[in-house]
């Protein structure tokens, strides 16, 4: 094969690039002129028509790239061009929250007369390729004006990322729950509820309870 030929589609394969935290994702190709030798081609490498995204069955991304050589030659002679094609799939970004330690629901024996009751303790880990975005709510069962219970500390492992309110793939929030002094031990139940929205656009609730009897 000419040399200008090689370097050509050498071009092609060139401006492809590898795929990011699943994405495929086309790039600019540039354009390669060379001179001609004798009676070898003139290599021209055209993009045909942007990169595209297409969905195909679940969490599977394709990604298509085309461009074309042209050829052109000293004596006249036209040649068609040359179709190139370059097609890739990957999985598409998606996050998966799990409880990796705890209970859901909890019961306790009723504290003494002012006492709080002790702190218990739950883990989640994204187990997905893209972020999650939870939120720990304890607001909605009071005593008297204040939330039943405190978040006192929530560990991340591993430690120090970008955003501490974001759950990374991999990572893992151990999250403490506070209880109040005051809580009822007539069978009323205390919830804890973990809002997550999720990097393929969903979102649900993990729902934790504590019970006093």
């Amino acid at each position: 094969m000419p040399r200008e030929l090689q370097s050509c589609l050498i071009g092609f394969l060139g401006g492809l690039r590898m795929p990011h935290a699943g994405f495929y994702r086309g790039q600019s190709v540039q354009l390669f002129a060379f001179r001609p030798l004798l009676s070898y081609p003139t290599c021209q490498l055209q993009r045909l028509a942007k990169s595209r995204l297409c969905l195909i069955p679940v969490h599977r991304l394709c990604f298509q790239h085309r461009e074309s050589v042209q050829l052109s030659f000293p004596s006249g002679v036209s040649q068609a061009d040359i179709q190139l094609t370059y097609a890739g799939t990957g999985p598409a970004p998606y996050s998966h929250v799990v409880l990796v330690s705890g209970i859901l629901n909890l019961t306790q024996p009723c504290p003494a007369s002012g006492s709080a009751p002790p702190t218990f303790t739950f883990a989640i880990q994204n187990t997905g390729n893209a972020t999650a975005y939870p939120s720990i709510d304890t607001s909605k069962d009071n005593i008297g004006i204040n939330p039943w219970a405190d978040i006192p500390s929530v560990t991340l492992d591993p430690p120090n990322p970008a955003v501490s309110t974001w759950l990374y793939p991999g990572e893992t929030w151990t999250v403490t729950v506070a209880p109040r002094a005051g809580v009822h031990c007539d069978g009323t139940v205390y919830h804890v509820y973990v809002y997550i929205n999720n990097a393929q656009g969903t979102s649900e609730t993990m729902t934790f309870t504590d019970t006093f009897r």
